[in-house]
């Protein structure tokens, strides 16, 4: 705990730090240039990054094409893909194309002239329409790049390569569209070649099979449906099941609530029972006190008379016969509550018993006490002896009647208030029980309706998708038919009309669209915002590290003589103020700069800043912590923990994609968690995220104030010897 005088010496170091520089130009000029470098640093780095991929225009990428283009055997036509793809390639901005020719492209990759090179082979087209020959060959579109120029640059390349490649595919697709008709047009000349018949025969193949194969997968498409409306049967099934578990589950817990009733009174029986034996058991004890109190009455009494004694003697009887009605009743309440008392309690039960059979055995007694006094009547003589003999017994049943209650109070009562709570606790359980059952039953019930209904409605699109193949499938296989018809038949007409109306059949089963619906979560409108967190963190740890080399983190010697008793851990609280002051103003002035100057996206400014602060306040303690107790090898720490961070931490590649040496790192750095609550804050939050972000950076900040101020004591010493081991070499 820091008492009172050394709070005093902290207050007196921080005040002393500010007025050190309150009138010092100099100081305010270093301060000033410790709050703005960072956020240069950052500043510089997120407008650099701004939005590259919209310049990748810039891109120079040679294209060259030597396809010879496609002399039609089946016709007189002439297709060259090629040149449609330099002409489409004309109207694409997405990179700088340059046409050139080959050999020129791939001296313009070697010597840096263009980041990559597209070549055309000549055999381009002939191999595009192998389509219509028994063997197919694939083209090949040959890309030449250099990765030595820019790391970035080939992968952007690559991307184009690949759009390239698309965009064939589509001109390829529109080709044997449009071609289709010019075949058709000059059928009827080739009809007269004798070798027309074989290609006719290899494209009629292709085309039948194309029209099988469409038919095939309407089949399929129908068996799912089959298939769904299994499942659509089977979830209305459940849904059914759930509606009657809810009806049942209703009905039992009406069954329940009368349970309950007859529980409740169960218990309250068996407690009023309970009251009841013990009022009896008093009753009794009081009963025997008053006997025995009459006998010895009728002891010192025996001299006065045979009439006295005889009348008392009657008296006594009288309360004996009283007591024995008394204890009968306590024998069949005892016995009601044997009655009572589930099979499954045989302790408790046993116990009554045995209380039972004790006060059968006291009636027992006392029914001789009676004839006694009935024989000391009739036998006056003997009246002394007889009236000690029942003042025995009395006393004996006295005790009996103690041991009865005790035992009944130390076993029997709480035996039963177990019995009576456990009723009721059984009770409440299965209530529960039954209420989460209903609940469940009716989420089982809604979310099978919906699912049955989403269901239904699939079957219904994979019927209509399966319906609309077949027909397209039936259609081709149609048209193949008759155009076989048509060769074999000479009707050059026939076959014109038949292959331009499946123009659009083969157009759709060659270019086979798939079209992507992007939805993008929590969207960020830029790069440069993207990679906001990252330039940000990374000129906080920065502009820590500065602090830590420009600034002192020791007083100097004079100071610490104008402070009374002064300990360590109040020089480092002291001066951790004025570092923590600097690296709010960075921090905060980077995170201005951001949003107001650079104007990134940020869905949340407030919690934003709130990061930066934060941020530099958990850097400061740690830059601090680090120099104050390692010195000069604390620096040093600091910037290997930097190196790690820029690598490992995930700011600018996913953290999956690096070695398994930094994907280890990550959960351990501070720059992890600081970027995850800032991105939070430009996206979008989710969740707790961005508070258990700030969460995990309070740790850091504790366990390095922890190794302040506690776990430095021992390694001072070290680190001053070390400190004068360097400076005794006069170079560091």
């Amino acid at each position: 705990m820091v008492d009172k005088k050394g709070s005093l010496n902290i207050c007196k170091i921080i005040k002393g730090d500010f007025d050190k520089i309150r009138n010092n130009t100099i100081a305010w000029i270093v301060i000033i240039g410790l709050t703005i470098v960072p956020s240069l640093y950052a500043w510089f780095n997120i407008a650099a990054s701004w939005d590259p991929y919209s310049n990748t225009g810039n891109l120079k990428v040679a294209v060259a094409s030597e396809d010879i283009g496609y002399e039609g055997d089946l016709t007189s036509m002439n297709l060259n893909i090629g040149d449609r793809v330099l002409s489409s390639l004309r109207e694409n901005d997405a990179l700088n194309w340059v046409f050139t020719s080959k050999e020129d492209a791939i001296q313009g990759v070697k010597d840096g002239s263009y980041y990559a090179a597209l070549v055309i082979p000549k055999s381009f087209s002939r191999d595009m329409m192998s389509f219509f020959t028994p063997d197919v060959h694939r083209s090949e579109l040959i890309y030449f790049l250099n990765e030595k120029e820019n790391a970035i640059a080939p992968k952007i390349t690559d991307k184009g390569a690949s759009a390239v490649k698309n965009q064939i595919d589509a001109v390829f697709a529109r080709s044997v569209a449009e071609i289709v008709f010019e075949i058709a047009s000059g059928i009827s000349s080739l009809m007269e070649k004798g070798d027309a018949d074989k290609y006719m025969n290899v494209f009629l193949h292709n085309f039948e099979a194309a029209g099988a194969e469409t038919s095939q997968n309407a089949e399929l498409l129908e068996t799912y449906a089959l298939l769904t409306d299994s499942l659509a049967d089977i979830e209305v099934t459940a849904t059914e099941f759930a509606g009657d578990m809810t009806q049942n589950a209703g009905n039992t817990q009406q069954l329940l609530a009368e349970a309950s009733g007859r529980v409740s009174e169960t218990a309250a029986e068996i407690e009023k029972i309970g009251r009841e034996i013990m009022r009896a058991l008093d009753e009794a004890a009081g009963a025997y006190d008053s006997i025995a109190a009459d006998l010895d009455k009728i002891i010192n009494a025996a001299d006065a008379g045979a009439d006295e004694v005889v009348s008392k003697l009657e008296k006594i009887e009288k309360n004996l016969d009283k007591m024995t009605q008394g204890l009968e009743k306590l024998r069949i309440t005892a016995q009601n509550l044997y009655d009572q008392i589930p099979e499954d309690y045989t302790e408790l039960r046993s116990a009554v018993k045995k209380l039972i059979a004790d006060l059968d055995d006291v009636i027992g007694r006392q029914d001789d006490a009676a004839t006694a006094i009935s024989t000391a009547i009739s036998e006056i003589q003997k009246v002394q002896k007889t009236v000690k003999e029942v003042r025995a017994v009395c006393i004996e049943l006295r005790k009996d009647i103690d041991v009865i209650r005790t035992k009944y109070v130390t076993e029997i009562e709480p035996a039963i208030e177990e019995l009576s709570a456990s009723l009721i606790e059984t009770n409440g359980a299965v209530s529960e029980v039954f209420d989460n059952l209903d609940i469940l039953a009716a989420d089982l019930e809604t979310d099978g309706r919906a699912a049955g209904e989403s269901l239904r409605r699939t079957s219904e699109a994979i019927r209509t998708a399966a319906a609309e193949m077949k027909t397209v499938g039936d259609n081709i296989q149609q048209s193949a038919k008759e155009l076989a018809e048509a060769v074999r038949s000479g009707e050059a007409e026939k076959i014109r009309g038949l292959l331009g109306a499946g123009t659009s059949e083969l157009s759709e089963f060659v270019s086979a669209p798939v079209v992507l619906d992007k939805k993008v979560m929590f969207p960020v409108a830029n790069y440069g915002s993207a990679m906001a967190p990252f330039y940000t963190v990374l000129s906080i740890w920065v502009g820590a590290i500065v602090l830590a080399a420009m600034l002192k983190v020791n007083l100097t010697e004079e100071r610490k003589r104008e402070l009374e008793d002064l300990r360590a851990y109040q020089v480092y609280l002291g001066r951790m103020v004025f570092f923590i002051v600097i690296a709010l103003l960075q921090s905060g002035l980077v995170c201005l700069g951001d949003l107001f100057f650079l104007e990134i996206q940020c869905e949340h400014p407030g919690l934003f800043l709130l990061a930066g602060w934060f941020t530099g306040v958990v850097f400061a303690v740690i830059m601090y912590t680090l120099t104050i107790s390692f010195g000069d090898v604390g620096k040093a720490i600091a910037v290997i923990l930097l190196v790690i961070q820029v690598a490992g931490s995930g700011g600018t590649f996913p953290i999956e994609m690096t070695p398994q040496f930094f994907q280890n790192m990550a959960g351990l750095m501070p720059f992890t968690y600081s970027m995850s609550a800032m991105r939070e804050c430009i996206g979008g939050l989710y969740g707790s995220t961005y508070w258990i972000s700030l969460g995990y950076l309070a740790v850091y900040a504790a366990a390095f104030l922890i190794l302040g101020i506690v776990l430095r004591k021992p390694i001072i010493r070290l680190n001053e010897m070390f400190s004068e081991k360097l400076e005794s070499t006069k170079l560091m």
